[in-house]
Parts: structure tokens; sequence; C-alpha cells
């Protein structure tokens, strides 16, 4: 597309097109002829977009009567639990021992014997 700047002259039409037509409808009027399109073409053409946008303005909804609901389905009671029988005694468990605390590591001496020599080392552990 090509655009021109607008004259004087243009920026009167617009200022007269506001002050007959509103506000509103301006910007297309002024891309209208920033597009070279004459002032009556311009006017032509915006009063076809608001009398389309008149017929696609839907009428208000009216306010329906609501569905009835249905109502919730009663809920299935289930069978109360039968004891089974059993053949087998029951077994007593026993509980598991409790784990012992470690005791403190206390330092132990040992005597190890060399084979190589005749000595006896003491190793602390």
């Amino acid at each position: 597309m090509v655009f021109r700047k607008l004259t004087e002259e243009d920026k009167i039409k617009i200022e007269d097109f506001r002050k007959k037509h509103g506000i509103s409808s301006v910007p297309s009027y002024r891309a209208l002829l920033m597009r070279n399109t004459s002032h009556e073409e311009a006017v032509k053409i915006i009063n076809n977009r608001n009398k389309d946008k008149e017929k696609i303005k839907a009428p208000p909804p009216t306010p329906e009567a609501k569905p009835p609901r249905a109502k919730a389905k009663a809920k299935i009671k289930e069978p109360e639990p039968v004891p089974m029988e059993v053949d087998k005694p029951v077994q007593e468990v026993k509980p598991k021992a409790k784990a012992k605390p470690r005791a403190k590591a206390t330092k132990k001496e040992e005597v190890v014997n060399n084979e190589n020599t005749d000595n006896n080392i003491n190793i602390v552990i």
C-alpha cells in the first residue's frame, strides 16, 4: 500500500468530519484519506462499515428457564462383610527384638607374633 502525507486541506476535512460524525470513526477516515481515497468515497466506506457492525450485533439474550436438574442417583449400600471361618489356629506373633545400641569403641592391645622376627609387636586398634 502506498500512503501519502496529509495536506492542510485533509486536516481541515478530518476536523469537519470529527465535528459532524463524532470521534469514533475518525481514525478510519484519516487512514482512508492517506490511501488516496476521496472524501466522498471515504464517508461511504465508513457508513457501510457502521451498518455492517449494527447487523452483526446480536440481540441481548433472553433469560430462559433452566431445565430441571436430574436427581442424584441413590448410593447402593454395600453388604456388610461376613467373617470368614478359619480352619487353622492363629499363631501368636512374637515381637521383633530391638537392636542394642553399639558399645563405645575401646582401645585394645593385641599382641601379634611375627614369624619373621623374634620380637613381639604391640598394635593398638
